[in-house]
């Protein structure tokens, strides 16, 4: 009888050669596969066009005198909608001015296209969407050349090509001489003396939930009272998303917050959630839940098993009240359905359905102060789009000066907004910021016609 062939172990065991064989072989098959991987990667990097981070330097006229920003967001080229005497004017300024410079902050086409669009979005853009791109790159490119352009960013209509296998920034700005972000990213723009650190990106955290979610409310004439979402909008809201009478919610700690503004929209999915105590929440998937230790997570990023953060019962809210936790049991994609944003004042959580929840998108203070936190500490102008919101705001942290420009839009004629609750009137475009270069100082605008004879001003 013939003895088997192999290796006996220090612990005493054996291996037969065929049973080291497979093994070998299926260390060389993953170290075969982890090293074509690596080439992949290596070669995805020299096909890459965006970055993370990246440094303008521009070269003014007039070296010794302040510059100015046009913070450009959601233009929406190509829509019948978009206001283009208002953009063309904006154009001008930009061309004409010495001194003054663009970032371009996302959504710089309309884009709409039947794979991943509704009907009356297409019909709104008689071009279709390569020609929009191809017209507006033309003008791109004249600015680029002659050093106007400090960024160019990322937005979601942008990225609706996506679906048909092309990224729109990889395939059309790969020749522009410009900086690119094809997922946000921090500038760090030179001007004399000083240094600007820009964080720049097209959205941050959106937030909404479902009409069947309860919420305790006061409100002036009904009192504290729990109340379904869709009927707080469809009792309380005005069509513009503003609200007719204060209407509080409750804040993380027990405190009532007042909602400001709220929208509402369709989406073709869900995510419907079921917790162990009985709590259940449909939701958006980039809702965001605060769990036991901390961390925000994003709806589709949550497992089961996961712990929410959860205050105790839905009664009169106290300060001393604590929070406890409850357990994700389970989460599925869920059927389309209309889902609300409901922005409060200063909080950045408020509770829905009992669950500590972010709050709103719509709230520059939520959700630029949350993209400088979280992303970019270290960024002193903080510049986002996408709401089609426009508002500024200036604070102080860590002993510096901190702005936050969310740019409206230029598709000012926006009549899906209307329909979905995201107001009658758009936000206003054309923000703008001076920078200075001997004295590390820097204004906004909200017109930038204002920015303009600021600087025509200070180059006498």
């Amino acid at each position: 009888m013939s003895k088997e062939l192999g290796l006996f172990y220090p612990d005493g065991s054996f291996k037969s050669d065929d049973e080291i064989r497979r093994e070998f072989a299926q260390r060389k098959i993953f170290d075969e596969a982890t090293e074509f991987l690596q080439h992949a990667q290596r070669l995805e990097g020299r096909f890459e066009v965006g970055v993370k981070e990246a440094t303008f330097h521009p070269l003014p006229e007039y070296p010794k005198a302040p510059i100015a920003i046009w913070h450009a967001t959601d233009i929406h080229y190509g829509s019948i909608r978009t206001n283009y005497d208002l953009l063309q004017r904006h154009l001008r300024i930009l061309e004409e001015t010495p001194n003054f410079y663009v970032l371009f902050n996302g959504d710089d086409v309309d884009n709409f296209n039947i794979i991943n669009a509704s009907a009356t979005g297409v019909y709104e853009d008689p071009l279709m969407p390569q020609r929009q791109t191809q017209a507006w790159m033309a003008k791109i490119e004249e600015l680029g050349k002659r050093g106007k352009i400090g960024v160019m960013s990322f937005g979601n209509h942008n990225n609706m090509m996506l679906k048909a296998g092309y990224d729109w920034l990889e395939s059309f700005a790969r020749n522009l001489r410009v900086n690119v972000f094809t997922s946000g990213g921090l500038l760090h723009l030179l001007h004399g003396e000083q240094h600007y650190p820009i964080a720049i990106t097209h959205m941050y955290w959106g937030n909404c939930l479902g009409g069947s979610t309860r919420l305790l409310v006061k409100t002036p004439h009904d009192g504290i009272i729990e109340v379904y979402l869709k009927d707080i909008v469809r009792v309380y809201g005005n069509p513009d998303g503003t609200m007719k009478e204060d209407v509080f919610l409750v804040g993380k700690d027990g405190n009532w917050v007042k909602i400001k503004r709220w929208q509402k929209r369709k989406t073709r999915h869900t995510r419907h959630i079921k917790f162990r105590d009985g709590l259940e929440l449909i939701c958006s998937d980039n809702h965001r839940f605060l769990l036991e230790d901390g961390r925000l997570v994003e709806a589709k990023n949550l497992a089961a098993g996961d712990v929410v953060a959860k205050k105790s019962g839905v009664d009169l809210p106290k300060q001393s009240e604590t929070i406890w936790n409850t357990e994700v049991q389970k989460i599925r994609v869920s059927s389309p359905a209309t889902l609300y944003d409901i922005e409060v004042e200063g909080e950045l959580f408020c509770l829905t359905n009992g669950a500590i929840t972010h709050n709103s998108k719509l709230n520059p203070t939520n959700m630029g102060k949350r993209f400088w936190e979280h992303e970019y500490p270290e960024a002193e102008i903080i510049l986002l789009g996408h709401t089609h919101q426009s508002e500024l705001l200036h604070w102080e942290r860590g002993g510096k000066e901190r702005f936050i420009s969310i740019g409206g839009t230029y598709k000012t004629d926006d009549r899906w907004a209307r329909q979905h609750g995201l107001g009658s009137r758009s936000g206003c475009p054309g923000h703008a910021i001076v920078l200075f270069p001997n004295e590390h100082r820097f204004i906004g605008f909200k017109r930038m016609e204002d920015a303009r004879d600021f600087l025509v001003y200070n180059l006498r």
